[in-house]
């Protein structure tokens, strides 16, 4: 396994590096300790052209800003929070409001705006990065001293593995997720509204107006949320349905997986059939958020052009978003002693002709 680890320079006077490794089928996986962001994953085509597939700023000083959260780890809490207030045994919680009414990912200067501590751990089978981040208790408005781990492993063979760790020493909540935002076009050559996609989903949360989880969860059958088959992507684009259109014509929904990791089968699979590349994932997540960058800002300079909508897609595996305002949906409290744990894998292939 190859490693590099690259000074680009200064945010706020901290050091900001690139790391950098690359498996021994060629693929290429790099990250910055800024917010844990993911900003290369090349992998090649059907014709064996090598190709970045995830989106990244040209500028790594726009990460300070981020306001697509391109990359990041996100947290401590994924997604938005109702009102940016909660309750644990029976004390209120008032959040940073980053979402009109609501908390969004965590807020302005959550996970995915901190400089993260990053060893490395490198033998012939694994290219491993730990980074670590101490929350103190009050970040963000919410409570208790969060000790956070995050893993991002490629292995030999170019699979990726992203695992997710947190303990506290205070009841808190505790779902982070990461925001890559994939395009599997290479290098962001056309938007992904033309990639097809895969997903083992019966149900779909709802959203109001807001964009805040109902606590309703809507069947996927016979409307362009169902993607139990390969289904293409701007069928919901186009479409009328009202939770296609309310988002801003696309998904930013949740989708609730039917399997786990330890399932064969990938959770979660899309290609692109022009550069011939496939992408599966495996969580133990209980669901997922599918955002296909329906409010993506056009003012931004990525992969060398300026951005635009439908540019990218992420899969923000994690519980339920909003968990904690839906006693329906999974427990997303921490308990003061007890682990946070979370895994996703991410497997690059090339559709067989």
């Amino acid at each position: 396994m190859k490693t590099n680890t690259e000074l680009l320079g200064t945010i706020d006077k901290q050091k900001i590096n690139k790391y950098t490794a690359q498996s021994d089928n060629g693929i290429k996986f790099s990250f910055l300790n800024y917010g844990g962001v993911i900003t290369e994953i090349i992998t090649p085509d059907k014709s064996g052209n090598y190709e970045n597939i995830v989106l990244k700023f040209d500028d790594y000083k726009d990460y300070e800003i981020n306001q697509p959260f391109l990359g990041a780890i996100v947290g401590r809490v994924a997604g938005r929070i109702k009102d940016a207030k909660f309750t644990i045994n029976g004390t209120q919680y008032l959040l940073e409001k980053n979402d009109g009414n609501n908390s969004l990912h965590g807020g302005k200067f959550g996970f995915s705006h901190q400089i993260w501590d990053v060893i490395e751990y490198i033998d012939d089978e694994n290219a491993t990065f730990k980074l670590t981040y101490f929350s103190k208790d009050g970040e963000g408005g919410f409570p208790g001293n969060i000790c956070m781990e995050v893993t991002y492993n490629l292995t030999k063979d170019g699979k990726l593995i992203i695992n997710y760790r947190g303990s506290s020493d205070r009841d808190t909540i505790l779902n982070p997720t990461n925001h890559t935002y994939f395009n599997l076009s290479g290098d962001a050559k056309n938007t992904i509204e033309n990639h097809y996609l895969k997903i083992k989903s019966d149900a779909f949360i709802e959203l109001n107006e807001e964009l805040i989880p109902t606590g309703k969860l809507l069947n996927v059958e016979n409307i362009t949320f169902d993607f139990r088959k390969f289904g293409l992507i701007s069928d919901g684009i186009k479409g009328n349905h009202v939770q296609n259109v309310i988002v801003g014509n696309g998904y930013d929904h949740g989708f609730i997986l039917n399997k786990s990791l330890n399932d064969e089968e990938s959770d979660i699979s899309i290609y692109d059939p022009i550069s011939g590349r496939e992408l599966k994932i495996q969580t133990d997540s209980k669901s997922v958020v599918v955002y296909t960058s329906n409010s993506m800002d056009e003012s931004f300079k990525v992969n060398n052009r300026n951005s635009e909508k439908y540019l990218g897609i992420c899969f923000e595996t994690q519980i339920e978003p909003d968990a904690i305002s839906n006693p329906n949906f999974s427990n997303c409290i921490l308990k003061k002693g007890e682990k946070f744990s979370s895994t996703t894998r991410f497997t690059f292939d090339v559709l067989k002709s």
